[in-house]
């Protein structure tokens, strides 16, 4: 059955043969009619030119087709002179069908070369016949005359225009292109050659106006000059085959799997000139895909036995194995060069390694997105847990729609779990989680937060109202009643509700309001309850805590305490964490759990960030002058990163203490530098381009931890405590802090593990090749001298730090560190 294609290029074919018929037949006509015969010994030259011309042809191949370049130009200059125009048509078709037979053409392809030569002969042979260029009484030194030399240029130029055209109409029928596509190149190449052609001919006949053996002189010198044109266009032909080799080679960059096939296949195809390139993945990469593109860079085009007849393969193999394997289709047989054999396995080769380091990197993202997503999701009900629902309450939040949580919690968990037993209970929190999952609309969210007690995240809504109905219908659905352990539990359930912004602005704020309005529903025996000020505890204790954190924001009244963060290679401290205190005068120190919130609700924590930043980065700068190789490390807020002052004045004081940018690390959350915000980006990258050292604080706690691994420069991240914890205990947990690892690590970001509280955390860890550690096992916060005392006297004893020394793999500590406050 033949395909489209074929039946295009049989239709243009016999066009081009119908026409040239034509011709031959009108100069078989005006051989009859004509009044002049020339001389056997014109015919038997013109012949013999045309013939050379056509034999000593130089062919490049362009993909399976092979592009010929004649010296027809030249010959048909002499032949002009010599013969009558119908005499011209008949010995040119005649030379090119000789030359093709003696080069043993295909039988398809000599036809069409033979018709192509006599169309370009009979549109010279035209042109002659009105400048009158036959010269019966033969003197080559009229050639040179106006009219001649016109004619003769008209002539050979419109077979230079014609040629293309011809050629163009076959060949883009073949490999499957619109005409068009490529005519611009042939018309180029075939102009070049016509004008260096035509000049070499008018160089033969001012020889033959001179003498034969001048003559005889000149064809000897283009044997040379032909050899010449040759070696010039392999050479040229290998030199761009070395060029489309790099820049293969360089668009082999692309860590993204799918990315890197898109442009392989089309790189692939276009360094050797394929009609078409696929590329395969084996099975066992876990990503059985196929990627093919035809050489005008369309995608996903399978080359079908129809179209193409001719395949080059080569598989892509690794030092680990096979990887999958290339193919390149051509619609004719081809026989590479060695050069191009080189190029194509120079490129298999490249290929191979960056499609198993992009399958390595494809795997690994992936599992650790599982691992992670797994991590946001509760293991008894599927729901998502309180990592997912602060995922969605920020990306929420930044649309500005109104928002509202739901605090569902159900009454007689606890009495099934204690009377029943675990199965019975989480058939339980399942039943309901189901119920909750089929009444809520789809922009909601459901989760779970732990015992007995639901949240719904409840979007697009008109108003309170809105949410209190939706909340209500919710928790009706719950009523009736579910068997497990062949008993019939009753279901009872009594939710609150608040608003955002109305009612707050953080998950927590309103999570924690909404759990009141629960208990308020809870004790009047109410469905819902919507969240009110009067749920609140009296507020007069924190008026008084802003009054005096203004106090003690102009009186200097709060102090560092710095907590060391060591190697876990070598036990030595690299940095030090700054955790400010506040000095109270009648309550002591206060934890900053207390006030700081305070502050950053009543827009103060700018002021005490930069009493922080100053106060640490000159106790840094100590360190620096005494010798000591440490970081500092200052606690950024999302708040701190909407001031657009906070660069100036880091540089600032960085100078006048005189402590390097590189000594300065700089802690954000993950929702902070996820922000989106305009400012908040500046900030960053003001201080990432001065030398300032970022750490992203709680990792996997906020937004989309992948997403900020790839979209912004990080230095180091910091595990959260809660993932810590569960070292050796929790399965999940391991896992997790295993591919983060190994994550940061291929990503060049330094990894901190935060509050390791137990030599077994500290081992696991150790193994895991985490890079740093902190916590409480290690060295609790300290005040500034104790610090600064610790670390000197690490200086002081070779192989290790004074008061903490390396025994068995676990870091000892002396007693006055375990028992700082």
């Amino acid at each position: 059955m033949r395909t489209d294609a074929e039946r295009a290029l049989g239709r243009r074919v016999r066009a081009v043969c119908f026409v040239a018929l034509a011709v031959a037949a009108a100069a078989c006509v005006g051989v009859v009619i004509g009044d002049h015969v020339p001389q056997l010994w014109r015919l038997a030259f013109s012949v013999a030119a045309a013939f050379a011309a056509y034999a000593a042809m130089i062919k490049v191949r362009d993909g399976g087709t092979r592009k010929a370049y004649a010296w027809q130009t030249s010959a048909l200059v002499v032949v002009l002179v010599l013969l009558p125009a119908p005499y011209v048509v008949l010995v040119f078709g005649a030379a090119r069908a000789l030359a093709g037979r003696v080069l043993r053409e295909p039988v398809q392809k000599l036809i069409f070369n033979t018709a192509l030569a006599v169309i370009c002969a009979g549109a010279a042979s035209g042109i002659s016949t009105v400048f009158h260029l036959y010269r019966v009484h033969l003197d080559w030194g009229q050639v040179f005359h106006g009219h001649m030399l016109v004619g003769l240029l008209l002539a050979t130029l419109s077979t230079a225009l014609i040629s293309p055209i011809l050629v163009a109409l076959p060949t883009s029928a073949e490999r499957h292109r619109p005409f068009t596509s490529g005519l611009a190149g042939l018309y180029r190449i075939a102009i070049i050659v016509w004008f260096r052609n035509f000049l070499i001919a008018l160089v033969v006949i001012a020889a033959l106006d001179r003498s034969i053996g001048l003559t005889l002189l000149v064809l000897a010198a283009l044997v040379p000059l032909h050899a010449l044109s040759a070696d010039r266009a392999t050479l040229g032909r290998e030199r761009a085959a070395w060029r489309r080799l790099q820049r293969a080679i360089d668009q082999l960059r692309d860590s993204d799997l799918h990315a890197l096939l898109r442009v392989a296949a089309p790189a692939a195809a276009a360094m050797l000139r394929a009609d078409a390139a696929e590329i395969t993945l084996a099975e066992h990469t876990g990503y059985p895909v196929r990627y093919a593109t035809d050489d005008a860079g369309r995608a996903d085009v399978l080359p079908t036995a129809a179209t193409m007849t001719a395949t080059i393969a080569r598989t892509l193999t690794t030092r680990e194995g096979d990887v999958g394997a290339l193919r390149l289709f051509f619609t004719r047989p081809v026989s590479l060069t060695e050069t191009e054999q080189a190029t194509l396995d120079a490129f298999a080769n490249a290929l191979a390694v960056a499609l198993a380091n992009a399958v390595k990197f494809a795997t690994l993202t992936r599992e650790a997105e599982e691992r992670i997503r797994a991590a946001h999701t509760d293991p008894v009900t599927g729901l998502g847990n309180l990592l997912m629902l602060e995922k969605e309450f920020e990306m929420s939040r930044r649309s500005d729609q109104p928002l509202a949580i739901a605090v569902i919690g159900l009454d007689r968990f606890a009495e099934v779990n204690d009377i029943l037993g675990a199965h019975p209970a989480d058939l339980m929190l399942r039943s309901v989680a189901e119920r909750l999952a089929g009444i809520v609309r789809r922009c909601d969210v459901v989760g779970r937060l732990h015992g007995a007690e639901y949240v719904l995240l409840l979007r697009e809504l008109s108003g309170p109202e809105a949410a209190v109905a939706q909340a209500e219908l919710a928790v009706r659905s719950l009523g009736g009643t579910i068997t497990a352990e062949g008993l019939d539990i009753a279901l009872d359930a009594h939710t609150g509700v608040a608003c955002v912004p109305e009612d707050g602005t953080t998950l927590a704020e309103v999570v924690r309001r909404a759990r009141l309005a629960m208990y308020k529903a809870r004790a009047m025996d109410l469905a819902v309850y919507r969240y009110s000020s009067d749920l609140e505890p009296p507020a007069m204790a924190q008026v008084q805590m802003l009054r005096d954190l203004r106090t003690a924001l102009s009186e200097n009244q709060f102090v560092l305490h710095y907590q060391p963060k060591f190697s876990l290679r070598t036990g030595l401290p690299v940095a030090a964490e700054a955790l400010v205190r506040w000095q109270h005068p009648q309550e002591g120190l206060i934890s900053p759990a207390q006030f700081v919130p305070l502050l950053e609700r009543c827009g103060l924590i700018g002021n005490l960030t930069r009493y922080v930043l100053d106060a640490a980065i000159q106790e840094g700068a100590s360190w620096y002058r005494a010798g000591l190789p440490l970081s500092v490390a200052v606690n950024l807020s999302a708040r701190n990163l909407l001031d657009e002052d906070l660069p100036r004045f880091v540089l600032d004081t960085l100078a006048r203490h005189g402590l390097p940018a590189d000594r300065l690390i700089c802690e954000i959350t993950e929702t902070a530098v996820f922000s989106r915000s305009l400012t908040a980006s500046t900030i960053l990258d003001a201080l990432r381009t001065a030398g300032v050292g970022l750490s992203l604080d709680d990792f996997c706690t906020g937004y989309s931890s992948l997403s900020l691994l790839r979209e912004r420069t990080i230095d180091e991240i910091k595990i959260d405590r809660s993932f810590v914890s569960d070292l050796g205990t929790g399965r999940r947990s391991t896992e997790i802090v295993t591919a983060l690892i190994d994550l940061a690590h291929r990503c060049d970001i330094i990894v901190t593990a935060e509050g390791i509280e137990t030599k077994e955390q500290q081992r696991l860890l150790t193994d895991l090749q985490c890079d740093y550690a902190q916590g409480f096992l290690l060295a609790k916060p300290m005040p500034a001298a104790l610090a600064r005392q610790l670390f000197l006297d690490s200086l002081r004893v070779p192989g290790g730090l004074g008061p903490l020394r390396w025994r068995g793999g676990v870091v000892a500590q002396a007693d006055w560190v375990a028992s700082l406050p």
